[in-house]
C-alpha cells in the first residue's frame, strides 16, 4: 500500500539538526523536571551550552540554571517527591540551595515532600524547612506602621519591616535613624 508522503528535505549540519530537534521537542508539554534533567544531559555531554539553550527557549540564562537544579538535588529527596510534575524550576533551584546546607534540610525537605508534590513554591519551601530546622514559628504580621493620617506605611514581619510598594523612602535617613537608635 503506497501512502502519499508530505517531506521537507533539507541538507543540515548535525549540529543545525540537534537544535532543530530541540525546537521541535519544545512545543510538547513536558515538565520543568524532565527539561531540567535533558539539558543537563545535553551540557555534560558537550552538546550544547547554557547560553545556546537560553537562546533557543528564548529565556534568561537563570531560567535555565534554574532548570539544571533538578539534576543536583539529592536523590533521596527526588525519591520522597515521586512525582515532579507539579515542582516548578525556582522551587527545584530553592531545593537544591537548602539540600546544600546539610542532613537536617535534607530530612526536612524530605519531610515536606508531599507539599512540595503538591507544587509547593519556593518561598514556602523555604519557610517550611526552617521551622522544622530552626523551629521557627509562622511568620505573622505583628503590627501595622500607619502615618498620621492613617495611610499604611508597611508592617512588621518578625524583625523586618516590610514597606508598601507605593511608600517612597530615603534610604540613608532611615540608615541613619536605625543606626542612631540602635540599643
Amino acid at each position: 500500500m503506497e501512502l502519499p508522503l508530505a517531506a521537507i528535505v533539507k541538507n543540515v549540519s548535525d549540529n543545525d539538526a540537534f537544535f532543530m530537534q530541540l525546537r521541535e521537542n519544545e512545543k510538547q508539554p513536558i515538565s520543568d523536571y524532565s527539561h531540567g534533567l535533558h539539558f543537563k544531559n545535553l551540557i555534560d555531554n558537550e552538546k550544547t551550552t547554557v547560553a545556546e539553550l537560553a537562546q533557543l527557549r528564548q529565556c534568561s540564562k537563570e531560567k535555565i540554571y534554574h532548570l539544571l537544579s533538578f539534576a543536583d538535588v539529592p536523590n533521596q529527596i527526588w525519591d520522597a517527591v515521586a512525582n515532579m510534575s507539579k515542582v516548578s524550576c525556582r522551587s527545584a533551584s530553592t531545593i537544591k540551595r537548602l539540600a546544600k546546607k546539610g542532613e537536617k534540610y535534607i530530612s526536612a525537605l524530605i519531610e515536606i515532600a508531599e507539599e512540595i508534590r503538591k507544587g509547593a513554591g519556593r518561598n514556602r519551601i523555604e519557610k517550611m524547612v526552617n521551622e522544622i530546622v530552626h523551629g521557627e514559628q509562622k511568620l505573622e504580621t505583628n503590627r501595622v506602621i500607619e502615618a498620621e493620617d492613617g495611610r499604611v506605611i508597611g508592617r512588621w514581619v518578625k524583625k523586618t519591616i516590610v514597606f508598601e510598594s507605593d511608600v517612597n523612602i530615603d534610604q540613608q535617613k532611615l540608615e541613619a535613624l536605625i543606626i542612631a537608635n540602635v540599643q
